[in-house]
């Protein structure tokens, strides 16, 4: 009995059609999708711990310690992160709506998501060198020492998804 069940589970599952693309997507438009998706993916994990680090940040110490320069650096780093977290997000979700498109209409979108990635890939930049200026600045614990750590792995990873979500466009025929 179980035999035969099996056989006839194969025999229909060899009979149904392989998943095609979407309507009016082309194969490499669809390799294109399943990238950019993994990119989302992991660019949603960077978020999520964005937002750690960020209440870790707003927990601290220095976060409620009175006003003076080494307070005010703390909250230039907050910002920092903040911004770039808000950078990502809005890539995050301008991939996905790009994604959405119908083909005629992506196209006159290429240009504008290729020079959005790459102004935000300037901007993640640039808050990281103020993040590091302020840490140069900064007299700083074992544990504010393992949290620019992290934050420094986790603007990386952004940064590089971001990097290939743009190579991608490229690939794609976005301007160079």
């Amino acid at each position: 009995m179980k035999f035969r069940f099996a056989s006839w589970f194969l025999g229909i599952m060899l009979l149904l059609p392989a998943p095609a693309p979407a309507q009016g997507e082309d194969a490499g438009f669809s390799q294109f999708r399943r990238e950019i998706q993994q990119i989302l993916s992991a660019l949603s994990g960077d978020l999520n711990r964005f937002e750690d680090i960020q209440r870790e940040l707003d927990s601290s110490g220095r976060s409620s310690a009175n006003y003076d320069e080494q307070k005010n650096l703390w909250i230039s780093t907050i910002l920092s992160i903040t911004a770039i977290s808000s950078i990502c997000e809005y890539e995050n979700d301008q991939l996905s709506l790009f994604l959405d498109l119908k083909p005629e209409r992506r196209i006159h979108f290429m240009g504008v998501r290729t020079k959005s990635l790459e102004i935000s890939i300037a901007q993640i930049d640039n808050l990281r060198e103020q993040i590091q200026i302020n840490h140069s600045l900064m007299t700083r614990d074992l544990a504010e020492i393992h949290l620019m750590e992290r934050i420094d792995r986790t603007i990386d990873s952004s940064r590089s998804l971001l990097g290939r979500s743009l190579a991608l466009l490229h690939g794609m025929g976005g301007e160079k």
